[in-house]
């Protein structure tokens, strides 16, 4: 099945490609053995799966369950139909059998939409598809038990129009406004697989952590018991899927005890050596270790040593009181990232205009540890800025005025033309002492900022934090954290958004261990700062913040 009609088309053609190959000729039976091909339109359908029909009726009438038994011996008879005439009378008694079904529906009190809908369904229409999926309707079955696929992938960005529909369909428990399309596959084939189905999909490995995936996660964790997840990563194994995954599940509450069987595919592995891999280098873990805020395949040493420096220490989020801030969105960069020289002549023109310029990074601009400073400037006209009163700033802006009318906030929103983006209640947190970094990233990569920048979305702020949760996240302990907790992207590249980091655990030091990590994170950034940067000394004082952090984790110094 696809929304698609020349895909349907394609799969009927590979079906009778499979059926001619399979035949064996025999010079003495009649047409030398060889079968007619056998009619597929009503065993291939082109629909929008996503959409279920509608509300089902408690009570069908009987002479409903009459005309739908007719309907099945018409589609049956059709299938084996030899000749065009013999089909033309079945397409068009299927047609007539349809209206009276619908018609029966709708006087029985049945949605008059949904009546109308099951009429115009016509299988035998090979140039059009049908807005919903009901296996019932459509094949005759209340399920299936096998539901194979390979959900499309569409960023939710691109489905705003279908988003109501979506919500309406599968409900406030699993909708989420952020889905990627794929997650609502899962749901659909589950509610038509029947009990103890069998679900196999290949699809993006990114519910396994999103936060558009909890409400997926929960539902695949309690109700289908896993059998198997085998994980690509960034692995370029399908050309048409970032991050690919498989996972089968079957249709059936888990218990305690269930195992699956896992794999996390290594890059360097050969793809043409698929079953040889997965047989010898996959493993069993109980279902019970993937966890709801995120999954994560490891063998059960690993699981356990994360579960130990979970308990070790409060979750970031909580630890900073929620405070973990992305940068700011201007929705047109070119009219407010400026340069040095920008500035100076703004400033120039009206004095005022220092008030509303602020100094600027980019995600790329943060290190481990320092901020390379870009030299640019942000012009913060935020929410509530009475534009007439720099009229310097406000000259420079008309120049990019129509591109910065067309901006969403200014047609959805009703924002000042001349507006940032969104009412940014932490605006002023960006010009207090903070830890910054960026939102992609090779490896934990955190930088103190004294120097009140304001950052582009391609980055976070933990403001007023402190030097000693500095030294906790750039530690060796952060980056093996970061690597078994973080979303992975392409070449080898972690993106540790507020999603993710809120979970990281920050354990709670006496106050001597955390005077002396502060001392020592005092002294890195110290040599980071210097016009050529200390670089022995700097993984000196690394060494000793590693086996101080070790010891706060995990409770005994190992070299």
């Amino acid at each position: 099945m696809d929304i698609q009609p020349i895909a349907v088309q394609i799969a009927k053609l590979r079906c009778f490609i499979s059926l001619v190959i399979d035949q064996k000729e025999d010079p003495q039976k009649p047409n030398r053995g060889i079968l007619p091909l056998p009619n597929l339109e009503t065993k291939f359908v082109a629909a929008n799966s996503l959409m279920p029909l509608g509300d089902q009726m408690p009570l069908v009438p009987p002479e409903v369950t009459e005309l739908e038994n007719e309907l099945e011996s018409i589609r049956h008879e059709h299938f084996r139909a030899k000749n065009f005439n013999q089909k033309k009378a079945l397409r068009l008694k299927d047609a007539t059998t349809r209206r009276q079904i619908a018609k029966l529906l709708e006087q029985s009190g049945y949605a008059k939409e949904s009546a109308r809908r099951m009429a115009a369904f016509d299988p035998y229409n090979q140039n059009t598809f049908a807005p919903f999926f009901d296996p019932h309707w459509m094949f005759g079955h209340t399920g299936f038990d096998v539901v194979i696929g390979n959900p499309p992938y569409v960023r939710h960005e691109k489905i705003k129009d279908q988003k109501p529909e979506l919500l309406k369909a599968y409900g406030k428990n699993f909708f989420s406004g952020t889905a990627d399309i794929y997650v609502y596959f899962f749901k659909r084939g589950l509610d038509v697989l029947n009990k103890n189905g069998i679900l196999s999909y290949i699809c993006s490995n990114k519910y396994f952590r999103s936060g558009y995936g909890l409400n997926l996660r929960q539902h695949l964790l309690e109700k289908t018991r896993v059998r198997q997840i085998i994980d690509f990563g960034d692995a370029p194994v399908f050309t048409a899927i970032a991050y690919p995954s498989i996972l089968v599940v079957q249709n059936q509450k888990p218990v305690k005890s269930d195992t699956m069987r896992v794999l996390s595919w290594n890059q360097t592995d050969d793809i043409n050596n698929f079953r040889e891999i997965v047989e010898t280098q996959s493993f069993i873990m109980p279902q019970n270790s993937l966890k709801l805020d995120s999954w994560r395949i490891e063998k059960d040493d690993v699981l356990q040593l994360l579960e130990k420096i979970k308990a070790a220490g409060t979750p970031l989020g909580e630890y900073v009181g929620g405070r973990l801030y992305r940068g700011i969105v201007t929705g047109l960069n070119e009219a407010f990232v400026i340069d040095a020289e920008t500035k100076r002549i703004l400033e120039k023109k009206d004095k005022k205009s220092a008030e509303l310029i602020k100094p600027f990074l980019r995600g790329r601009d943060v290190k481990r540890w320092k901020i390379n400073s870009p030299n640019l400037f942000l012009i913060f006209t935020r929410q509530g800025t009475n534009i007439e009163q720099y009229p310097a700033i406000k000259a420079y802006l008309e120049q990019f005025k129509p591109q910065l009318e067309a901006r969403l906030n200014v047609v959805r929103d009703n924002d000042e033309w001349f507006q940032i983006p969104y009412a940014i209640s932490y605006w002023n947190d960006f010009e207090k002492p903070k830890i910054v970094y960026p939102n992609i990233t090779e490896r934990n990569t955190f930088a103190w900022d004294e120097e009140n920048y304001y950052l582009n979305q391609k980055a976070f702020i933990l403001p007023e934090a402190s030097k000693y949760l500095l030294g906790i996240l750039n530690s060796r302990v952060g980056y093996y954290i970061f690597e078994h907790m973080m979303s992975k992207l392409q070449n080898g590249f972690f993106e540790p958004s507020a999603i993710f980091m809120k979970h990281f655990p920050i354990p709670t030091p006496s106050s001597t261990v955390s005077s002396l990590i502060t001392n020592l994170v005092n002294g890195i950034l110290l040599a980071t700062s210097q016009s050529t940067p200390q670089a022995l000394l700097v993984a000196y004082f690394e060494q000793i913040i590693n086996a101080l952090v070790y010891e706060l984790y995990l409770g005994t110094v190992q070299e």
